[in-house]
């Protein structure tokens, strides 16, 4: 029981590791266009790799 309890612990700390650097990732990329979208004086579309306007 002890070492599952230890193995669970392992995975949710590997888990939480990477929901950080996802978040991090979304705070850089928002930074990084967020002055670009709120003072624009016309719109902007942006397209993923995919083709897909976001």
């Amino acid at each position: 029981m002890v070492q599952d309890l230890q193995v669970h612990q392992i995975e949710l700390e590997f888990q939480n590791r990477e929901l950080r650097f996802a978040q991090q990732t979304l705070e850089e990329s928002r930074n990084r266009y967020v002055d670009l979208y709120d003072f624009a004086p016309v719109a902007y579309a942006t397209i993923d790799r995919q083709g897909l306007v976001t």
